[in-house]
C-alpha cells in the first residue's frame, strides 16, 4: 500500500483522538467566551461613548420655521424615511413650551443658523435653559447691558455669587444638623434616665437640666448660624442674568441658581474641553437634584464602594475558610454531601430571593432586636428605628450571603487545581 493511501486513515485517526479527548468541544466553548466577551465589550463601549458625548457641549442651532416660530436647541436625533425628514431638537425652557424636546420637519423649515450669542444655562432647578444675554441687573440696577457687556460682567461676578451659596448650603447642610444632632441626643437622654430611673430620680433631673443647657446653646448657634446664612444670601439677592428667547419672550435667571453656563458657538475646542471636563466634575462630585434627573451621582457612588468593601471584608474569610475546611479538613459524609448541594442550590438562587430575606431577617428582624436593646430611646422618642430600618450595613450582608456560594465554589475549585 502506498503513502497516499494510508495517510487518509492517519488524519481519520488523529480526528478520532481529538475527539475522544474533546478538543472539538474545548475549541468552541474557547470562541463562543471570546465572541460574548467580544460583544459584552462592544455593550460597554457603546454605553461609555454615548453616555460621555452628552456632556460635550453641542452647538445651538436657530431654527426658523415658515409659520414665523422660532427654536434655538440642540439636534439630538435625525430621521430620514421615504415620505419625510425631520430632526429632534432639545429646545428646554420648560416652563415656557411645556416640553424639553420638539421634533422639527425639514419641509417646515425655513432656515437654520448658529448664532454667536446662543446660550445654554444650565440651572439648579427648572432644567435647561437656552436663550440670548440681554443685560445683568442687581436690584433695580442695570450693571451692564447688551450681549457682550452683561456677559463679561457675568463671567466676573457670578463664582463669588456661587461661592456665597455654596457657603450657605454647607452651613445649613453641616452646622445645623450637628446641632440638631446634639439636641437629639440630649433628649435621648433625659428618655433613658426616664426609663431606666423615673422621673423622681436624681439622673432624670439632671439629664433634664443638660438638655435645657444643651437647647439654649443650640438656640444661641442657631441664631449665630441664621445672621450668617442672612448675609450670605443677602449679598446674592437681587443679581440676576436677562435672557431673551428665540420666541421673543423675556426671562430672569437669579446667579445663584445657575449651576454652569456656555455658549456652544463661541467655544473653541479648548474651550468645550473644559466645559466637558468641568460636567464630568459635577457629574461625578455633586449631590443630585431635581428629583434625580439632574446634578452628580456622588452619593451613588460612595454608597456602591461602600457597600462593596464592606461586603468583601465580610465574604472573603467567610468563604475562603469555609471552602479550604471542606475541600481538606471535612471528612465524607452524609453532612458534607449536603452541604456541598446546600451551597450549589444558593448559588442559583433569584438575587430577588435574597433580598426579601435581607429585608426580613436583617431589618425586620435582626434590626428590630437590636433597636429594642440598645436604641430603646430612639423608640420612644419619636417612633423612628434605628437599625430596624434599611441600611448600608445590611445591604452588605445580604450581598455577602448572594456572594458567599459563588466563593465557595471558586475557592474549592482552585485549591482542586
Amino acid at each position: 500500500m502506498t503513502s497516499d493511501m494510508k495517510r487518509p486513515r492517519r488524519v481519520r485517526s488523529a480526528y478520532s483522538s481529538m475527539t475522544a479527548h474533546g478538543e472539538p468541544w474545548v475549541w468552541l466553548t474557547g470562541g463562543s467566551l471570546a465572541i460574548a466577551i467580544a460583544m459584552i465589550t462592544g455593550l460597554l463601549g457603546f454605553i461609555a461613548i454615548r453616555g460621555a458625548a452628552t456632556f460635550w457641549p453641542a452647538p445651538l442651532e436657530l431654527v426658523s420655521l415658515r409659520d414665523g416660530r422660532k427654536a434655538l436647541g440642540e439636534v439630538t436625533e435625525r430621521e430620514q424615511s421615504t415620505t419625510i425628514a425631520r430632526r429632534l431638537v432639545r429646545t428646554a425652557n420648560f416652563e415656557l413650551s411645556g416640553n424639553h424636546y420638539e421634533w422639527f420637519e425639514d419641509a417646515d423649515v425655513e432656515s437654520v443658523s448658529r448664532p454667536e450669542w446662543a446660550t445654554a444655562v444650565e440651572r439648579l432647578e427648572g432644567g435647561r435653559f437656552h436663550g440670548f444675554p440681554s443685560r445683568l441687573v442687581h436690584g433695580d440696577t442695570v450693571v451692564a447691558e447688551g450681549a457682550a457687556a452683561s456677559w463679561d460682567a457675568f463671567r466676573e461676578r457670578h463664582p463669588a455669587v456661587r461661592r456665597r451659596s455654596r457657603a450657605a448650603m454647607r452651613i445649613d447642610k453641616h452646622d445645623r444638623g450637628e446641632l440638631q444632632r446634639q439636641l437629639r441626643a440630649a433628649r435621648l437622654a433625659v428618655v433613658q434616665a426616664d426609663l431606666d430611673a423615673g422621673r423622681e430620680s436624681p439622673r432624670y433631673r439632671a439629664a433634664v437640666e443638660a438638655e435645657a443647657r444643651t437647647a439654649a446653646r443650640v438656640a444661641d448657634e442657631t441664631t449665630r448660624l441664621d445672621a450668617e446664612t442672612a448675609a450670605l444670601r443677602g449679598e446674592n439677592d437681587g443679581w440676576a442674568y436677562e435672557f431673551e428667547t428665540a420666541g421673543g419672550e423675556k426671562q430672569s435667571i437669579p446667579l445663584e441658581s445657575i449651576a454652569q453656563i456656555w455658549q456652544p458657538n463661541r467655544l473653541s475646542t479648548a474651550g468645550k474641553a473644559r466645559i466637558y471636563l468641568s460636567r464630568w466634575a459635577e457629574f461625578l462630585g455633586d449631590d443630585p437634584r431635581e428629583a434625580n434627573s439632574a446634578g452628580g451621582v456622588f452619593p451613588a457612588i460612595w454608597g456602591t464602594v461602600a457597600m462593596t468593601l464592606i461586603m468583601a471584608l465580610l465574604v472573603a474569610p467567610f468563604g475562603v475558610l469555609a471552602a479550604l475546611y471542606l475541600r481538606e479538613y471535612a471528612s465524607r459524609g452524609a453532612v458534607t454531601s449536603a452541604v456541598r448541594i446546600a451551597i450549589n442550590n444558593l448559588a442559583g438562587v433569584p438575587s430577588i430571593v435574597y433580598g426579601a430575606f435581607g429585608l426580613g431577617f436583617f431589618c425586620y428582624g435582626l434590626g428590630a432586636g437590636i433597636d429594642e436593646l440598645f436604641f430603646k430611646p430612639a423608640l420612644v422618642a419619636d417612633g423612628q428605628p434605628t437599625f430596624g430600618t434599611g441600611g448600608l450595613l445590611w445591604a452588605s450582608l445580604t450581598l455577602a450571603l448572594l456572594t458567599l456560594p459563588v466563593v465557595i465554589v471558586a475557592t474549592e475549585e482552585a485549591l482542586a487545581a
